[in-house]
């Protein structure tokens, strides 16, 4: 009798780890996630349930964008994943070597993972969005023309795997869930974009969801495809860039949450979430609102009302920001944590005079930053260095930087919301909600 117990308890273990797929069963499938939050992480139950997928592709479902939400969640590590496919039954796990390096700009992680659910072949691909180092600095490489070169690349890379998963496992008449959150959501995207638009493609478009959660901008062109929801809050500054003034979209439908008593949501979902006030102010002769900051934001750093330079054009990104982010983000993206909180409390620690004043001295700024580059090991060039820290100072001083800076000053706690805009904790009860 102990044996069967003890087998009984292993069967969940055994059919995942196997080639065998195994179909719906009569209770709904459950993970628990620990989901990245904006200053602690919250334990959130997902469902898989059996018929999720009865609902075409081009008709948006509640059930599979909470599930696809948890996907995207379970997406910050390796074992995090692995755990979250496990639990919902998904076999013929494969995950992208990214998982098991340092990240570096060009890098970029996913899961693939297939079971049948309904008496059909389900293939799951969720896309890491958190906790991806120095992949942030792809981000910002837009690229001067086409789509966002980061997104796309990545997007590819993807892409390819896939299509060797589906030739390995025969899932040619599958279907296909896409998910991702922001960075994540934005490969995602791209995904949907460069698979519509390959004539030679084996995945058919109707068996294709698509499921993406604060996701930037980053196609050329934009098309309403009916199997792709974007689901975003107004409120966050990510899903509004790269900017629509340079000409990027985002395929699919936008699903824009309803924030207006984010608040309350967020307190009954958990009593300790605390939300930073928002204070409307007015710029430019106009009252921002929570929702209105982040397009108020872009429009401070394409015009030239505060110094010499803007970056009111794509090519201007790249020409002026686009090097400078890059070089500065993959270094400290590379830094032990450690090393970049110094950096953060020393710069707490100094008057705002003398904060100001190192911005304008490029040589203080590459002297600033060195003895903490050296405790960390870091290897750098000090003619580089300096470079880059005389674009940056150049840009901060003599162009839109010091709106920023300004804005800032007088409402940080404006900033500090919209940051915690992007975090799942406000997203995931607003989700919850619809």
């Amino acid at each position: 009798m102990k044996k069967k117990v003890v087998l009984l308890a292993l069967l969940p273990m055994l059919l995942a780890g196997c080639e065998f797929e195994p179909d719906s069963f009569e209770t709904d499938l459950k993970s628990t996630v620990l989901m990245v939050g904006y200053s602690q992480e919250y334990a959130q139950e997902f469902v898989l349930k059996h018929d999720v997928l009865k609902t075409p592709s081009n008709e948006f479902n509640k059930d599979l964008a909470l599930f696809t939400y948890g996907a995207s969640m379970a997406n910050k590590n390796k074992d995090s994943i692995v755990k979250f496919y496990r639990d919902m039954m998904f076999s013929s796990l494969e995950l992208s070597p990214a998982y098991d390096y340092q990240p570096t700009k060009d890098s970029i992680a996913y899961a693939i993972g297939s079971r049948n659910l309904n008496h059909e072949k389900v293939v799951l691909i969720s896309v890491r969005g958190f906790n991806y180092g120095a992949e942030w600095s792809s981000n910002l490489n837009v690229g001067l023309e086409g789509d966002h070169a980061g997104f796309r690349a990545a997007a590819e890379t993807l892409l390819e795997d896939l299509d060797d998963y589906i030739k390995t496992y025969h899932h040619q008449n599958s279907k296909f869930i896409f998910t991702g959150y922001s960075r994540g959501g934005a490969v995602a995207n791209m995904c949907a974009k460069l698979l519509y638009e390959n004539q030679n493609k084996i995945i058919k478009d109707e068996n294709c969801y698509f499921y993406t959660y604060e996701a930037p901008k980053g196609c050329e062109s934009y098309h309403e495809y009916n199997n792709v929801y974007n689901i975003v809050n107004p409120a966050d500054l990510v899903p509004m860039i790269a900017p629509a003034e340079y000409g990027f979209y985002r395929v699919g439908k936008d699903i824009v949450l309803d924030n207006s008593n984010i608040e309350e949501v967020c307190k009954n979902y958990d009593e300790t979430i605390v939300i930073p006030e928002f204070k409307p102010f007015t710029y430019g002769g106009a009252e921002v609102t929570q929702n209105t900051l982040p397009q108020t934001l872009i429009d401070v750093l394409r015009t030239p009302s505060f110094g010499e330079q803007n970056i009111d054009t794509r090519e201007k990104f790249v020409n002026v920001v686009q090097g400078t982010a890059d070089y500065f983000l993959s270094m400290f993206m590379s830094l032990p944590s450690a090393i970049t909180s110094k950096i953060g409390a020393a710069l707490t620690e100094m008057p705002t005079m003398d904060v100001l004043n190192l911005i304008g001295n490029p040589e203080g700024i590459a002297n600033f930053l060195k003895p903490f580059l050296d405790e960390a090991h870091y290897v750098y060039d000090d003619a580089e260095l300096l470079s880059y820290s005389q674009k940056l100072s150049t840009f901060i001083v003599s162009g839109p930087g010091v709106g920023l800076i300004m804005i800032y000053g007088l409402f940080g706690d404006d900033f500090s919301r919209m940051i915690q805009m992007h975090y799942p904790e406000v997203n995931y009860p607003l989700l919850a909600a619809l």
